[in-house]
């Protein structure tokens, strides 16, 4: 039987923009198509010494995600496939996009365990990361979080996100800003994110990523998933 119980969902939404360049349709680079297929980066963090109600920090979670996504507008989108020019974009306007999906759970399992075994219990890790839906049809959330109670103490924060909008750094970077908006920083970290593929140039660059999204995903809007 699985371990976790998903108890709510909920989504954060994107707030109204305007947004900085590209605004609120951020087209894929040849940087970035070549990534369509493949599994979301996800990420866990574990806090065995949680004490606050888990009521306040999913209030606390959700309004600090909602003043970071300005930011990192393009977490908040949808990754589509638009036949007509066989481009990938992500939209990321309030009329089309979905915003990040929140889920609380809740778990039996012991936190201090995860947290200090050796040998890592890879099937109990995944149940407290977020499932984007896989990326197996677009258009597919770009974001998810999932915050899970333990019955015995302490609170685990998982994410996923597609691998085709962000990257390892990309995410950390999110995950910074968004942990200063949750202490109450003004400010975060850094320099201030730039999401504007159009900063990569080349001659043919959008004709090469039509042609690596051909073939990391033939069958678009049906993507066959690549196993790392």
């Amino acid at each position: 039987m699985p371990c976790v119980r998903i108890l709510n969902v909920s989504r954060v939404p994107l707030p109204p923009g305007p947004y900085p360049p590209p605004g609120d349709t951020v087209r894929l680079s040849f940087f970035d198509t070549v990534w369509v297929a493949f599994p979301p980066i996800q990420r866990l963090f574990l806090y065995p010494d949680a004490t606050l109600p888990f009521a306040s920090i999913v209030d606390s979670l959700k309004s600090s995600l909602s003043r970071t996504l300005p930011l990192f507008h393009p977490f908040g989108g949808n990754l589509t496939y638009l036949p007509a020019s066989g481009d990938a974009v992500i939209y990321c306007s309030t009329s089309a996009a979905r915003g990040v999906a929140f889920l609380e759970a809740e778990s039996d399992l012991d936190i201090r365990r995860l947290a200090q075994d050796e040998t890592h219990d890879l099937e109990s890790f995944l149940q407290l990361v977020p499932d984007l839906g896989g990326v197996r049809e677009l258009p597919v959330q770009v974001l998810a979080v999932q915050v899970t109670e333990f019955a015995g103490g302490g609170v685990a924060v998982g994410l996923a996100a597609h691998h085709a909008v962000t990257d390892g750094k990309g995410i950390w970077r999110f995950v910074e800003s968004w942990a200063a908006a949750c202490r109450g920083r003004g400010d975060p970290p850094g320099p201030t994110p730039l999401h504007d593929r159009a900063v990569v140039r080349h001659r043919t660059g959008d004709e090469i990523a039509r042609l690596f999204l051909r073939r990391m995903a033939p069958e678009l809007p049906k993507v066959s998933e690549i196993n790392r």
